[in-house]
């Protein structure tokens, strides 16, 4: 009986880890770039609103993205962050800042524009 307790204390843990993992992971990565990253632009290649809305009801927009560093050849990364001010499908092909981690160059941050940013 005792180990049936400790197992089902033990897959509750890790069922909690794991949702935290899901839920905060994406969080962390998105402030690590912000905080560390180096500011470029990126060319919207597509855009699409979600049906998930973040904590403060604003809709999340799956963003695909040609991140353009200095010196090195333009990349695509796929983001999904809120971005209220986004218009939807017609910022196709248009560029906008973002900031992409040193290190890991597919966690990328698309910023505010103008001096909302600061």
């Amino acid at each position: 009986m005792e180990t049936n307790k400790v197992l089902s204390i033990a897959l509750g843990i890790m069922v909690i880890a794991g949702i935290l993992f899901v839920v905060v992971w994406p969080e962390v990565k998105r402030a690590l770039a912000s905080r560390s990253g180096i500011e470029t632009t990126a060319r919207v290649r597509g855009i699409e609103q979600t049906a998930i809305r973040d904590e403060t009801k604003k809709f999340l927009y799956r963003v695909t993205l040609e991140v353009n560093l200095p010196g090195e050849a333009p990349y695509v990364v796929t983001v999904t962050q809120a971005m209220p001010w986004m218009l939807g499908p017609g910022m196709a092909g248009g560029e906008v800042p973002v900031r992409v981690h040193p290190r890991f160059r597919s966690w990328v941050v698309v910023l505010p524009p103008g001096p909302r940013r600061a």
